[in-house]
């Protein structure tokens, strides 16, 4: 078996409310610590306002105090030893969501933040949810902030709402009767981890919290490999017991019927390498790599030997990995190809997988994924899609007199660039070409090359599925 290192990036990926057990030098009842001994703290809004009156107690005992004017709280042990004890308190008041906090023997003024509940009979929430019917929530960050722009549904259905500058969404039901099943409602946001929780008949309101995605990228990572071209040269990859193939079974099989799946051990890319090489065209031959060898390429972005990545399985797999364009975070549109024009987000998320994708309501285990909507734009294929020989300084060809509208591309470069692999320029030029009333105004690479059906069976090894089933209820 191979168990996988956690790294320190890993998430905390329970949702709950966040509580700080940090150092309070709040005033005199934060002092008595050191009179009598006992359990002192401040209890705060997320805004950093104390709260009167909130209710703090010890879990599992009647026994309760309230805070004072400045948020402040203390209970004093009966018996000097309870000190040595853990316990966990709780803090509750009217209008805010329950939090509370755990002492443990040393520990220092307990802080806790009780995050308000938003208001949903306002007159500006009403006036723009004319909803009479539905399912009431709240989206906050892991520090209790409020949350702009979250697209929030029933996971497998077609339509979501956003949350408003406070965070606050409506899932509207057509149906009052569907508010007596439980429901499980999703949340997502680029830069966030998704995440859910439980509606049940009869909530008033529902908390989601999402976690920030860490901008950050882990060269180190060993990417999972689920189709090996051979034994691991290196320790950059990993084969696991269980990789995306055990569940997304059809998926694989697509991928690996297609280009995709076979990109790195392309023998027509292998033989233009060896060409350019006896031909000596540095510059071409160093980055086939870039899109047929990404995995390789990584290490040293327009300088990978292909054959190396190939023959010597550098690149560890045949094709182009799940896990790795799903670790791409952004694209840069431009002339450069594959690995240079994208940004890596390699995280490791110890027994879950952290994955970038174009869904929000995806929060099963063992996915730790991401809302990311490059993912259904066309940008997105630019990387591989869009390449160019760039001309020696001081060269250029008359582009306008083969391409006559092509003066407002800046990717044409003046002339100093020669299409290669030209895919996303043509796309973009058919696109302005169209009239805002054609029906494929808009479309993206993805609404072709990553929705199979029947009447594209001729062309099905140029097509990955991205459909997945409707899950809305459990």
């Amino acid at each position: 078996m191979i168990i996988r290192k956690i790294s320190p990036l890993f998430f905390v990926l329970a949702a709950g409310l966040v509580v700080y057990l940090i150092a309070a030098n709040n005033g005199s009842a934060l002092e008595n610590q050191d009179q009598t001994p006992g359990i002192y703290g401040i209890v705060n809004d997320n805004n950093g306002s104390p709260l009167e009156n909130v209710r703090i107690g010890i879990s599992g005992s009647d026994v309760f105090v309230l805070t004072d004017g400045n948020g402040r709280f203390g209970i004093p042990f009966k018996n000097p030893n309870q000190r040595f004890i853990q316990w966990t308190i709780t803090a509750e008041k009217k209008g805010y969501l329950s939090g509370g906090a755990r002492y443990a023997p040393g520990s220092d003024p307990l802080r806790i933040v009780l995050q308000s509940i938003p208001d949903f009979e306002a007159p500006d929430y009403k006036a723009q949810n004319k909803t009479t019917s539905g399912i009431n929530g709240f989206v906050r960050s892991s520090t209790g902030q409020p949350l702009e722009n979250a697209r929030v549904r029933i996971p497998g259905t077609q339509d979501f709402v956003a949350t408003d500058s406070q965070g606050r969404f409506t899932l509207p039901f057509d149906n009052p009767n569907q508010l007596l099943f439980q429901w499980v409602v999703t949340a997502g946001k680029e830069g966030y981890l998704n995440s859910g929780a439980r509606y049940m008949p009869g909530q008033k309101v529902v908390f989601i919290t999402l976690q920030a995605v860490p901008d950050a990228d882990s060269p180190d990572y060993r990417m999972v490999i689920t189709s090996p071209a051979g034994p691991f040269p290196n320790d950059r990859g990993v084969k696991l017991p269980k990789d995306c193939s055990n569940c997304h079974t059809t998926h694989y099989w697509e991928w690996g019927t297609s280009k995709m799946g076979k990109a790195a051990n392309n023998m027509t890319v292998l033989e233009s390498y060896d060409r350019f090489v006896r031909e000596k065209k540095v510059d071409q031959q160093n980055t086939c790599a870039d899109c047929h060898a990404p995995i390789a390429a990584l290490q040293a972005p327009g300088q990978t030997d292909y054959s190396g990545a190939v023959r010597k399985n550098f690149n560890l797999s045949k094709g182009i990995e799940c896990d790795f364009c799903h670790k791409i975070k952004d694209v840069e549109v431009n002339n450069s190809p594959g690995v240079q024009a994208i940004k890596m987000s390699r995280l490791d998320a110890g027994n879950w997988f952290f994955e970038y994708g174009p869904y929000d309501d995806v929060v099963a285990m063992p996915m730790a994924a991401s809302y990311n909507p490059i993912y259904t734009r066309s940008e997105f294929c630019s990387a591989c899609h869009q390449d160019a020989f760039r001309q020696p300084d001081g060269f250029s060809w008359d582009y306008e007199k083969v391409y006559p509208e092509a003066a407002r591309y800046p990717l044409y470069e003046d002339g100093r660039v020669i299409p290669n692999q030209w895919t996303y320029q043509e796309w973009l030029e058919w696109q302005d070409s169209l009239p805002m009333t054609d029906e494929d105004k808009g479309r993206q690479c993805q609404d072709c090359h990553m929705n199979w059906t029947k009447e594209m069976l001729p062309y099905y090894r140029y097509i990955v599925s991205g459909d997945v089933k409707n899950f809305a209820r459990e």
